[in-house]
């Protein structure tokens, strides 16, 4: 995919950056890297009754995963809107926004895999355009952050480079997918127009490998969670290519700073896939016993689990498909330009070794997600 807005210089992230999404995993650690690391001041749209409240729910979610440092709260302005809304729920206040901001960074949207498109489009399509309508009444670098998941249907084997475009697949696999697809549809568009516009894929994101905190909503949380409960792990070849999201965060900074970075897309991944047999194993090298079934009988037992209790993998069973673990295998994906731009920041992925993962797994019991094994090798509640 190639987006040809026109770089928008030194302003990029340097200067006032509007951000949506700070209230959700990836988007707080985007502004507490944005603030670390620059002098910028972030606006953070966020639902609130005002913007003080706005603010607090932001510094909230940076104490809740850890990332507040001194400093941190006199930087942030809440800005109560809701991207749902028309103008972004903020009335009057929309016109003089982008003469406020030298940037905007867009992470909010709602994920959901159950709801149709028409539920999610306002959030993921309508407040894209709000935000393309605000950068380009100034011409402001505007910085997309989308998702891999749109290419969860492909099975050819074919390696997805930055380049590649989303096709008609991506948009008939979920409601989620179509409006991730429809919003960087919207983005290419304004890029074409001349926009300096670009958009960043992470893959599935997890801790930063140092016991940081887990995207404890994230499908392969919700995986691991839900072995631990039924004691069953899956004996399978499926494949998952995992992003450290210090990793994704700096890098998406890095990369919307540099003028030489702020069109293109971006892929924020490690391309090497982890096998779930070693996530598994890692679980068991904790201390959690696990016994290993073969992929379809374990989708049975889950399924059974599932309803005859509370099990965490239970809101993503209808991932768990039966041409899941080939169609893992056969998604090939390649970060290989992004490496490379990246590089010259000094920014590069952590191997996925097994400290790596013994790592998130220390981060999942930390952040209470996970109960510590039973010191009698008992099932963990």
């Amino acid at each position: 995919m190639r987006l040809r807005g026109r770089a928008g210089g030194d302003r990029a992230l340097n200067g006032t950056v509007l951000l949506t999404g700070a209230t959700g995993f990836l988007g707080s650690h985007v502004l507490a890297e944005l603030l670390a690391s620059g002098d910028a001041a972030v606006l953070c749209l966020a639902r609130a009754e005002d913007d003080a409240a706005a603010a607090e729910r932001i510094v909230s979610t940076l104490r809740r995963f850890g990332l507040m440092r001194p400093g941190f709260a006199e930087r942030i302005e809440g800005v109560a809107g809701d991207l749902a809304a028309p103008r972004l729920g903020l009335g009057r206040r929309f016109a003089s926004l982008a003469s406020r901001v030298d940037a905007i960074c867009h992470d909010g949207a709602q994920v959901n895999h159950v709801l149709g498109y028409a539920q999610l489009k306002p959030v993921n399509v309508d407040g894209t355009q709000e935000l393309i309508r605000v950068a380009e009444s100034r011409g402001l670098p505007f910085t997309y952050i989308s998702t891999l998941r749109l290419f969860d249907h492909r099975s050819t084997a074919a390696v997805i480079r930055e380049n590649e475009p989303v096709d008609r697949r991506a948009v008939t696999a979920n409601g989620y997918a179509h409006t991730k697809a429809v919003a960087e549809r919207l983005v290419t568009v304004a890029a074409a127009r001349g926009l300096p516009a670009a958009i960043h894929r992470p893959g599935l994101l997890c801790g930063d490998g140092d016991a940081g905190v887990p995207n404890v909503s994230d499908v392969v949380c919700r995986l691991m969670k839900g072995c631990v409960q039924a004691g069953i792990a899956p004996a399978s070849a499926l494949h998952v290519n995992l992003t450290s999201v210090a990793y994704a965060a700096r890098g998406i900074v890095a990369l919307a700073r540099d003028p030489r970075t702020q069109t293109g897309c971006w892929h924020l991944v490690h391309d090497e896939p982890t096998r779930i047999d070693r996530l598994m194993q890692g679980l068991r090298d904790y201390g959690y016993p696990l016994e290993a079934q073969p992929y379809a009988a374990w989708v049975e037992a889950i399924r059974a689990a599932c309803r005859e209790g509370d099990n965490e993998i239970a809101p993503v069973l209808g991932h768990f498909t039966p041409d899941l673990p080939e169609r893992s295998r056969d998604r090939v994906f390649s970060s290989a330009v992004t490496r490379r731009a990246l590089a010259a920041h000094g920014i590069a992925h952590p191997e996925i070794t097994d400290t790596f993962i013994a790592s998130n797994i220390r981060g999942l019991v930390a952040f209470g997600f996970l109960d510590k094994p039973a010191a009698d090798g008992r099932r963990a509640s």
